[in-house]
């Protein structure tokens, strides 16, 4: 496994706090990075610092230090940021060297203090670009996260079937895992996880009326929302919801997104500018249809849950001003006012592949697919995109990610098509 931390402090008005940086004392250090920056909340400015740390297995390194500095207009004022990051190397799942790969698309959540990670697909033997089968994985696995900058995992059972490409989320004492599909195709199901004493244990919840995988979906007062995907095979437009405190009344259809389907797009749950909650969604594509040629999309809509009504957002910007396509991507919520995205497909290189697709589109290096590398923050009070890191190790898709108290993980995924890591990031706000 190889692990990297973002660390991110809070800046208070009335007093100037910036935790210090929280580094391992390990013989191989070779290079540190901290990034610092400030984005303007409704009442309250957060600072970001960022440590970016991995593992290396190279022995005796020098320590290189090197840092730069920047800054960042954000409204009332220019921020200033500095940059310092560390490298190393380690293994990921050590008792399966097929999964110690990486996977994509697994389902993940945190239970207490406890990440469990389940399921999953890659390309264990045979590379994809030279004709390799997928696998699909059914192992669930456990790490305490509980002060300790290293994730030991220990396999703590297995999932009914092989499963990936579906949603999860962290509820109190386990994780709902939604729909999905494995090499027999889509499935409907719906399940919560727990683990006690070491133990899994697997609670089915009410299936879904449809198959649906390559969704996205967020939880807002203990309803689960699901939106998009292939719905039976064909991307979607759906949005449906399950209140987990009133399972037996099972999934309801709510109002469909406009435009066109989407598959793998980004959702978050986030207050509105007036307070109101709503569910953020960006990104997705749909491969061609014989009804529907490929698309993919970079703007958003948010869903008002009290008006039942879908608002256009426009497309996320990096500070290049490109169009950033989050399809593949991820979106979680920070304090009552930002979402935080990373990876993604670049939207002109994915958009040909789907409708013209070369013959060697899965040779090309890694650099050639030019994932996402930005971390993007959008403030839903100024309506305003962010780019608060660029970092070739946030260029994924097919990753996960799981809130843990004021952090989220960042897992997995995928580099360019086919080719998974191991790589886990730590974001603390």
């Amino acid at each position: 496994m190889s692990i990297m931390y973002i660390k991110v402090s809070h800046r208070y008005i009335e007093l100037l706090f910036v935790r210090k940086l929280f580094l391992v004392l390990l013989s191989d250090i070779m290079f540190i990075q901290q990034i610092q920056a400030s984005i303007l909340l409704e009442h309250q400015d957060y600072l970001f610092e960022l440590d970016m740390i991995n593992y290396s297995d190279t022995i005796n390194n020098p320590l290189i230090s090197k840092a730069s500095s920047s800054s960042v207009l954000f409204e009332g004022g220019r921020k200033d940021f500095s940059v310092k990051f560390l490298h190393q190397l380690n293994k990921f799942v050590e008792d399966s060297s097929q999964f110690s790969q990486g996977v994509s698309a697994s389902f993940v959540g945190c239970i207490d203090d406890v990440l469990l990670l389940a399921g999953g697909a890659n390309f264990p033997d045979i590379p994809a670009e030279k004709g390799g089968s997928k696998m699909y994985y059914k192992d669930v696995y456990a790490a305490s996260i509980a002060g300790d900058t290293l994730l030991s995992w220990q396999k703590v059972g297995e999932l009914p079937q092989p499963i990936a490409y579906g949603f999860s989320v962290s509820i109190p004492g386990g994780v709902v895992c939604v729909g999905g599909m494995n090499e027999d195709g889509p499935v409907s199901t719906v399940f919560r996880l727990s683990v006690e004493n070491g133990e899994l244990g697997v609670e089915n919840l009410p299936s879904l009326p449809f198959t649906l995988e390559n969704m996205s979906g967020c939880l807002v007062h203990n309803k689960l929302y699901v939106v998009g995907g292939n719905r039976n095979g064909k991307a979607s437009n759906t949005f449906c919801c399950l209140n987990l405190e009133k399972p037996s009344e099972g999934w309801v259809e709510l109002s469909p997104f406009p435009g066109m389907p989407r598959t793998q797009p980004v959702c978050a749950a986030q207050k509105s500018e007036t307070g109101e909650m709503a569910i953020y969604l960006w990104g997705g594509f749909s491969a061609a249809s014989p009804d529907m040629e490929a698309s993919l999309s970079t703007d958003g809509y948010k869903y008002l849950l009290e008006s039942d009504e879908w608002v256009p957002l426009s497309s996320p910007t990096n500070a290049r001003g490109e169009m950033v396509s989050l399809g593949g991507g991820v979106a979680a919520a920070v304090g009552d006012s930002l979402i935080v995205c990373m990876g993604g497909v670049n939207k002109d290189i994915f958009l040909q592949a789907l409708r013209n697709p070369a013959p060697d589109y899965l040779s090309h290096p890694v650099e050639w697919y030019k994932f996402n590398k930005d971390l993007l923050v959008y403030n839903v009070f100024s309506r305003e995109w962010q780019t608060i890191y660029t970092s070739s190790n946030l260029a994924r898709a097919g990753a996960v990610v799981v809130p843990y108290k004021n952090s989220f993980f960042y897992i997995n995924g995928e580099v360019k098509p086919g080719v998974r890591t191991p790589t886990i990031v730590r974001i603390d706000f």
